[in-house]
């Protein structure tokens, strides 16, 4: 099954910013068959050949740290920060993360779902966060965030399928 846009479940993490004024968030979820733990589908997420050249990017042009070990440990929970993100709110089965360098207006939010019929829905999503208003003013994303969001969900949808697809491949033997 291939990622595609959908709402979060109720109770989310992510829904608390759905409902603040100017907030944008997105859901992308996706399911793959058998049971996946929550930290496997971390794994495969960071792990996927898509996000290692996002860390690739992070290393070289922002010389922001981004080792296996940081990765690890921050899967596994024993840290609360892996190259730019700082660990927000975590439970048994989903988290959110907040991007601490440039705008500061980013998160990334992760959740597994194990389903009645073997399969475990993976979902990610994302919380643009507006810029600050003027006095009286609405709060609203700004127009680099607007223009930009196409390609975002595109990535994101993107990033969740190449995930599936190391799970998928790491499950098989």
């Amino acid at each position: 099954m291939r990622a595609r846009a959908t709402e979060p479940p109720s109770g989310s993490l992510i829904d608390s910013y759905a409902s603040k004024p100017g907030f944008y968030t997105d859901c992308f979820s996706t399911e793959i068959s058998g049971h996946v733990t929550f930290e496997d589908y971390l794994s495969a997420f960071y792990g996927s050949w898509l996000f290692r050249l996002e860390r690739l990017i992070l290393r070289s042009l922002l010389k922001v740290p981004t080792s296996d070990r940081d990765l690890s440990a921050y899967i596994t929970g024993d840290t609360n920060a892996f190259a730019v993100w700082r660990l927000e709110q975590r439970q048994d089965n989903q988290m959110i993360a907040k991007a601490v360098s440039g705008s500061n207006r980013t998160r990334s939010w992760f959740l597994l779902d194990h389903e009645s019929q073997g399969c475990t829905r993976l979902y990610f999503g994302s919380v643009l966060e507006p810029a600050q208003a003027e006095d009286g003013e609405r709060p609203r994303l700004g127009l680099v965030f607007r223009i930009a969001l196409p390609a975002h969900k595109l990535y994101s949808i993107c990033l969740l399928n190449a995930a599936a697809r190391r799970l998928a491949r790491l499950k098989t033997p």
